[in-house]
């Protein structure tokens, strides 16, 4: 199976990961986000997503939380509304740089073998044609 070449490379950089059909789940470990990389049998591609939509939905929920309790408690400091929400950010973009640097070390090992891994967010917002 292609999967295994993949398999491969992970076992050499001692990374934990679990196999499916078509799926590979990494846990890159660090502090970066888990990562999947999914072959498409239609047009023999490996996409690959990690979770930066989940980071974003987390961010989202801890502004409203904060906006709603700055709002509901009469005389609330906004300095420490703001603080928070940089602080939120900034995690939120460490996590992403770190997992992006640690998938492009994974892309470059991956190359060698003749996998070439590709974002899926290319992929989800291809407008598709009538009557094709």
């Amino acid at each position: 199976m292609i999967l295994k070449r993949i398999e491969q490379v992970l076992d050499l950089n001692s990374l934990s990961y679990e196999a499916g059909i078509n799926v590979i789940y990494i846990k890159l470990g660090g502090g970066a986000n888990n990562v999947k990389i999914q072959y498409q049998h239609s047009d023999n591609t490996f996409r690959t997503s990690h979770g930066f939509w989940n980071q974003v939905m987390v961010s989202l929920f801890t502004i409203s939380a904060f906006m709603i309790i700055s709002h509901a408690i009469p005389g609330w400091n906004y300095s420490w509304l703001i603080l928070i929400l940089a602080v939120n950010f900034l995690s939120a973009m460490v996590i992403q740089i770190i997992t992006e640097i640690r998938l492009l070390d994974l892309r470059a090992q991956l190359r060698e073998v003749g996998i070439y891994l590709t974002p899926a967010s290319q992929f989800e917002f291809r407008k598709s044609k009538v009557g094709q």
